[in-house]
């Protein structure tokens, strides 16, 4: 997932991450977030809302925005699984 479309958002209204590490980039903060189960996500944010390192923070995104890369030979049914666990993920994280 590209880091412009991850969003922080408040923990208790997305997928809860800690921020393992910022970076700045210029024009922008790489922020890198890892969920307790799932890969390390990175996302944008201006320099003055970019969160601390150690801190807890919720993560949001639109299914749609997610692209499952993997071998060529996998299935398109495959690809949408893994859309939908990635979404079904995030609502469980949010109830």
């Amino acid at each position: 997932m590209r880091p412009a479309g991850v969003r922080l958002v408040p923990v208790e209204q997305g997928l809860p991450c800690t921020v393992t590490a910022r970076t700045f980039r210029g024009t922008h903060v790489a922020v890198r977030l890892q969920p307790a189960e799932g890969p390390r996500l990175e996302a944008a944010c201006a320099l003055r809302q970019a969160p601390e390192v150690g801190e807890r923070v919720g993560v949001a995104f639109d299914a749609g925005d997610v692209v499952v890369l993997g071998s060529a030979e996998a299935a398109p049914e495959t690809r949408a699984s893994a859309v939908r666990q990635a979404r079904d993920s995030v609502r469980k994280s949010v109830r």
